[in-house]
Parts: structure tokens; C-alpha cells; sequence
């Protein structure tokens, strides 16, 4: 009996180096869609899980298992494309450091972790969400998939914490992610030094356009890096001060 078999699609142009179909545009159709899927499942998720307790640590190992898998894919692609470097491909930016964080806050519920991925992650997230730089890679390359994982399970994260396991920021918060910022600003200069990488870009400015070309020359745009980071990080503060006068003036209304 002949047997007939449809032949398999081969996977090799969407994880390749060269991509022609590019550039990715911001809020493109491919982009809002990402957006739009992004917010649909982590509403759906909180709905779930807020009604079925039972189905929350499953979900958390889950995700958690899902943040590392994706992370170690990305270095799998340098490597599969050619160009892995140390100094640039392993997660010790920022975000990087969030997405690992990130897989260690759902397996624990630790109130620091959570302050670090609340700060560290949905800050940088956000921004990467918003205005992602992804040069050649639109839908559906590898990269463009990766990118809106990665950063979408960390708003997936911290919203869960928020919504489903009640995890909130506290007294003090805003002090201690700015002393841990500086700190991990310093491992990372040694990071970079031992890699001769750019993690934090402490070294010098991105590649690509960005907003650190409006702080002038290295090293006067670190000062600049770190203002708009107390800036951004005073934003995501700013509602739980709201919350706490608000508390307070209810709880003392003379």
C-alpha cells in the first residue's frame, strides 16, 4: 500500500541570521497583535487562577519553567546562528536578570524577589514591550516570538503575584531597589571586565539609537542612566504612596 506523507515544513528560516522579510515596525499589525495576545492571556490567567486555588502552584512551576526554558533558547539561537558572546548574550542586563528573578518569585514568593522583578522587570518590560528593538526580525522569525515571551511572562509574573497571591511592596521598597540597583551595577562592571561585555551599558552606549544618545558622551550619560532610572522607578512606586496617604488619612481623618 503506498502511503503518501505531506512534507514537513522546515523551521531553518525562521531561526536564521539573515532575515529578509524585516524590519519590525513599532505598532505594526504584528506588533499589536503580540500586545493584544499578551494582555488577553494574562487577563484570562488572573480570572482562572483567582477562581481555582488548586490550579496556582502548577501554573507558577509552570511559568517558571517556561521563563528558563525560553531564556536558555535565546543563547541557543547565538549559538546555532554563530555569534554567541559572553559579554552580550547572557542574562546579566537588566531584564535578563528580571526573567531569571522572575522563574525564582514564582517558586518561592519571596517579598524581596518581588520587589526586584516589580521594579527591575515591569519597568524594563514595559519599555522593551512598548518600543522593542528588534531590528530585521518581524513575525514570524524566532527572535520576534522570543522577545515578546520573554518580557511578556515577566508582566505575567508580576501581575499574577499582584492580582492572584496578593503579594504587595513594602515600607521601603523604593530604598532598596535603588541600593540594589547600584550594587548590581558594580557586579556587572566586573562582569563586563572578565567578558569584556557591556552589561548596563556601563561601558558604553547600545549599538542602536536610543535615548542614552541625548545624555552625551561616556561617562557623563551614566549619570543621566541613572536619573531617568530614579525616574521611572519613582513612577512605579508612586501608586503605593498614593494607597498608604490615602490609608492614612482615613485611619487619622483629623
Amino acid at each position: 500500500m503506498r502511503q503518501w506523507m505531506l512534507p514537513m515544513p522546515s523551521l531553518a528560516p525562521y531561526l536564521a541570521k539573515d532575515w529578509p522579510p524585516g524590519p519590525f515596525r513599532i505598532f505594526s499589525p504584528e506588533h499589536l497583535a503580540a500586545i493584544g495576545t499578551l494582555l488577553a492571556v494574562i487577563l484570562v490567567a488572573c480570572l482562572v487562577l483567582r477562581r481555582h486555588e488548586a490550579w496556582r502552584r502548577p501554573f507558577r512551576i509552570g511559568v517558571a519553567a517556561l521563563l528558563v526554558a525560553q531564556e536558555l533558547s535565546y543563547e541557543a539561537w547565538h549559538l546555532h546562528i554563530g555569534d554567541f558572546h559572553a559579554g552580550l548574550h547572557l542574562p546579566f542586563h537588566l531584564c535578563g536578570m528580571a526573567v531569571v528573578l522572575s522563574a525564582v518569585l514564582l517558586l518561592t514568593r519571596h517579598p524581596l524577589l518581588f520587589e526586584i522583578v516589580y521594579f527591575w522587570g515591569l519597568g524594563g518590560a514595559t519599555q522593551a514591550i512598548l518600543t522593542p528593538d528588534l531590528g530585521p526580525y518581524t513575525f514570524p522569525h524566532f527572535r520576534y516570538f522570543h522577545m515578546f515571551l520573554s518580557h511578556g511572562l515577566i508582566w505575567l509574573t508580576v501581575t499574577c503575584m499582584l492580582v492572584v497571591e496578593g503579594m504587595r511592596l513594602r515600607r521601603g521598597a523604593l530604598s532598596r531597589i535603588v541600593g540594589l540597583t547600584v550594587l548590581w551595577m558594580a557586579l556587572a562592571a566586573g562582569i563586563n571586565l572578565v567578558t569584556r561585555g557591556n552589561y548596563g551599558f556601563i561601558c558604553h552606549k547600545p549599538e542602536t539609537a536610543s535615548i542614552l544618545d541625548l545624555m552625551g558622551p561616556w561617562p557623563w550619560y551614566l549619570l543621566g542612566m541613572g536619573g531617568l532610572g530614579l525616574v521611572v522607578f519613582g513612577l512605579l512606586a508612586l501608586p503605593w504612596w498614593v494607597v498608604e496617604r490615602v490609608r492614612g488619612r482615613r485611619a487619622d481623618p483629623a
